[in-house]
């Protein structure tokens, strides 16, 4: 495998975890602090950052066979889509 293509994987990865990290930060200061987004809209959007730069590094790291590149694709294209339905309304 190349070296190259492992860092981009951990990167991308410690990219997820810190928009995850945000998301966990957001929910304690707006229970503790009534702090909230600016727009509403901006949750679903990190969300759909995080599922990407997480799948995008799984794939960079593991190099998945190509029937688990399929379910794990489909699953994040299904993920997108319901955040995106959910951002539009």
């Amino acid at each position: 495998m190349n070296k190259g293509r492992t860092i981009s994987g951990v990167m991308l990865f410690l990219v997820s975890l810190g928009i995850f990290i945000l998301q966990l930060v957001y929910f304690y200061a707006n229970k503790r602090l009534g702090i909230e987004f600016i727009d509403n809209r901006l949750f679903y959007v990190i969300n759909v950052s995080c599922a990407f730069f997480l799948a995008l590094s799984l794939w960079l790291t593991l190099s998945p066979a190509k029937k688990w590149m399929w379910i794990g694709g489909g699953i994040v294209i299904l993920f997108t889509i319901v955040n995106a339905v959910l951002l539009i309304k």
